[in-house]
């Protein structure tokens, strides 16, 4: 059995931003405990869909830590403010955020080995994490990640221009557009309201679509930020700030269009190789999409990471 406890914790970012971060903390009831993971969730939804996942490492021996970014889930103390970071820093506040998160975590149990596991969004945040506090971690473990592809950098400063402009605009066409531009590939399927690309399963784009705080639209601040962590997390020499003792482990959809399917997730790889990382697995699931956490073969998912895990701490 796992045991679960909900809390807010306080963040002091800069002279004008107090944050009350919503975590979970999954401890094991009954087993030894082997080690600590910071679990982070991706763009437009919240903590509490990683639930039977942080269970499921909790009753196996893990400490485990979620929590919701900024402008996300319960840490959006009203919900104007979801869909919204930081009006000068957006895309630092998620950084920090995870820092300070995975401090709180670490001053805890700091006897215990620590890794770190990032889904999508919050696989780029990990990046960033990892390149200013990697020397902290065992492990990394990045899932529905993917690369910055060209014009990435120009990109993200006409993002930064509308984010000085209109920062709490929620523009329906850029929200639109990014599920669009996300599900060109199953044009030919019966469109679910542009979510085919989330996953195979439909039953978890159903839950999605019910459940208030996904799916989200993002404020042109919210865009910006996103995009820094990710041209910053996956951009010109990432790789080059992370320390080369850690062990990766990066899973995928081979259908993931966040990973260019699989070319983002490879690229990435080959650079760690490169930069001398002496240990870098992937895993490209066939005809799987991007949440490999919601699939029908979760379950094989799951004891992937796990079994990773445990040849870690050995």
């Amino acid at each position: 059995m796992a045991i679960k406890d909900s809390g807010f914790y306080s963040l002091q970012f800069d002279h004008k931003t107090n944050l009350l971060v919503f975590y979970n903390l999954y401890t094991p009831e009954s087993t030894t405990i082997l080690g600590t993971i910071m679990l982070l969730h991706g763009m437009q939804e919240h903590s509490g869909r990683y639930d039977d996942f942080a269970s499921f490492l909790a009753r196996n021996g893990f400490i485990v830590l979620t929590y919701d970014h900024p402008g996300h889930g319960s840490t959006a103390k009203d919900p104007k403010d979801l869909g919204f970071f930081h009006e000068d820093q957006p895309g630092e506040i998620l950084i920090q955020t995870a820092i300070e998160m995975t401090q709180f975590l670490h001053e805890k149990y700091n006897d215990l080995p620590h890794f770190i596991i990032g889904h999508s969004l919050g696989s780029f945040i990990t990046r960033n994490v990892i390149q200013r506090i990697g020397t902290e971690f065992v492990g990394v473990v990045l899932i529905g990640t993917g690369h910055a592809i060209k014009g990435s950098s120009f990109g993200t400063s006409f993002l930064g221009i509308l984010n000085k402009v209109a920062p709490n605009s929620k523009s329906t066409f850029m929200n639109d557009k990014f599920a669009q531009i996300n599900n060109r590939k199953f044009k030919d399927e019966i469109n679910h309201e542009d979510l085919n690309w989330l996953s195979l399963n439909k039953e978890n784009r159903d839950n999605y679509l019910n459940d208030e705080l996904c799916g989200i639209d993002f404020t042109d601040n919210a865009f910006y930020g996103a995009a820094q962590v990710t041209l910053w997390g996956s951009g010109k020499d990432w790789y080059k700030k992370v320390p080369n003792h850690l062990s990766f482990l990066l899973l995928s959809g081979q259908d993931d269009p966040i990973g260019d399917f699989g070319k983002g997730v490879v690229k990435s790889v080959e650079e760690l190789k490169e930069h001398g990382v002496k240990e870098v697995k992937y895993h490209l699931y066939p005809q799987l999409r991007h949440e490999l956490l919601n699939e029908d073969n979760k379950k094989e998912v799951y004891v992937e990471i796990l079994d990773w895990l445990l040849m870690k701490i050995k």
